[in-house]
């Protein structure tokens, strides 16, 4: 069982086992079963539960902000870029809720999740400035906030929107979001 590929084995059930009980409440002991090897063969590769999430964290987020890159460069227009991005951001392998757990209770892991959220909200901004520059979004609109907004709607508090929102599904619950954040509840010929 050991080898090199035995780190990504390890980061992959931990993956399963945070998904299925959170940041705090999965344990060596239940991801050792899972991949039927003793501790001390998770210690070899990781010496700490925190170590171990620091490792899942950096790889996802890593892997996060090239699709991001990859997005924000393509030759598109700014808005079907920025729905791209938030799509992907809403679709993160960690719910809200669990990068909020990981927030509160393992602060070493914090500054990659203050960063994550920072990457994204310098590319909602050059992308929303963008739509400025062309005229495309009202002069008058306070960018900073509406990038608060789009952050606190998309990326932090999503969770407790979806709780809340019974009877469609996450795709058409984003969809909603996006809808009446960039498009408003009131009539245009109002």
């Amino acid at each position: 069982m050991e080898g090199k590929g035995l780190p990504d084995r390890i980061k992959k059930a931990a993956v399963s086992e945070i998904k299925k009980y959170g940041f705090r409440r999965f344990t060596m002991d239940d991801l050792a079963a899972r991949l039927k090897v003793s501790k001390k063969t998770i210690y070899k590769s990781f010496a700490s539960k925190q170590e171990l999430i620091t490792a899942i964290l950096s790889d996802e987020f890593e892997q996060e902000a090239a699709r991001i890159a990859t997005i924000v460069a393509k030759d598109e227009h700014w808005f079907d870029r920025l729905n791209e991005l938030v799509d992907l951001c809403a679709e993160g392998r960690f719910s809200p809720a669990l990068l909020e757990e990981a927030n509160l209770f393992f602060p070493e892991q914090a500054k990659l999740i203050e960063n994550r959220y920072s990457i994204i909200k310098q590319q909602y901004t050059f992308l929303l400035q963008e739509g400025l520059s062309k005229g495309h979004i009202q002069p008058d609109i306070h960018l900073d906030l509406l990038v608060i907004i789009m952050d606190e709607l998309i990326n932090q508090n999503c969770s407790r929107i979806i709780e809340q929102s019974k009877g469609i599904s996450l795709v058409q619950r984003l969809e909603e979001i996006k809808k009446i954040l960039f498009f408003g509840v009131i009539r245009r010929e109002w």
